[in-house]
């Protein structure tokens, strides 16, 4: 267990040992990513404060988070959000965690819809959870319509 209050050096090292017994790859990356999702710190913020005081409250919810990430749960559902296409989706248990692979399909999607330009393009996602997929490729084709559905009403 993380310490009461201690720095914010001081909890990342403790995070970060939490982290690597669980086998996490890249403990101290993780570890930032965990204290400045609850904490509301940047990367750069983290390096500059180091020395900063962190009230209990703070290191019980990164102690938390540290031991449910060691357990190996998705980052995505640890901080609530996840990069796609350069945006950044919510995501919660209700949802499917946006994949880099599924980027493969918005760049197919998108080379067939350039190919008809001339068209009026109009898309729809079944399943849309996050909304991903669609809000990536409208991003790309704004003068397409388009229409996401999902039977899980928690999923969107």
């Amino acid at each position: 267990m993380i310490a009461g209050a201690i720095s914010v050096e001081d909890a990342l090292r403790q995070a970060s040992s939490l982290l690597a017994e669980g086998g996490i790859e890249k403990p101290r990356h993780e570890a930032r990513i965990l204290l400045g999702h609850i904490a509301g710190m940047t990367r750069e913020d983290l390096l500059v404060q180091h020395a900063q005081t962190l009230d209990r409250p703070l290191v019980d919810a990164l102690t938390a988070l540290a031991r449910r990430r060691a357990a190996h749960e998705p980052m995505a559902y640890l901080t609530g959000e996840r990069e796609f296409w350069g945006l950044s989706f919510e995501v919660t248990r209700d949802t499917l965690i946006p994949r880099p692979d599924s980027e493969t399909l918005v760049e197919a999607a998108l080379e067939f819809a350039r190919s008809r330009l001339d068209e009026n393009i109009r898309i729809l996602d079944l399943g849309v959870g996050s909304g991903c997929l669609l809000v990536s490729l409208l991003r790309e084709l704004p003068c397409a319509e388009g229409y996401g559905v999902d039977r899980s009403i928690a999923a969107l």
